[in-house]
């Protein structure tokens, strides 16, 4: 059984390899805005409880 703090540990390394893996490929600017905060937060929220959204589905339209 994995823990909360492990959960969110889990969420926030696919969404950094998303994100990095869409700055490789250049399809992400490096500049950061309040933009790309949020949706970077609202990947992790899906990640944390895939219950609401399929967080695969919502990781992969998200624009990184």
């Amino acid at each position: 059984m994995t823990s909360p703090e492990h959960n969110v540990a889990d969420a926030l390394r696919v969404v950094a390899l998303r994100l990095e893996e869409a700055l490789e490929r250049g399809r992400r600017s490096k500049d950061f805005d309040a933009n790309d905060l949020l949706q970077t937060l609202l990947a992790v929220a899906d990640c944390l409880d895939p219950q609401t959204t399929d967080a695969e589905t919502r990781l992969d339209t998200l624009p990184y």
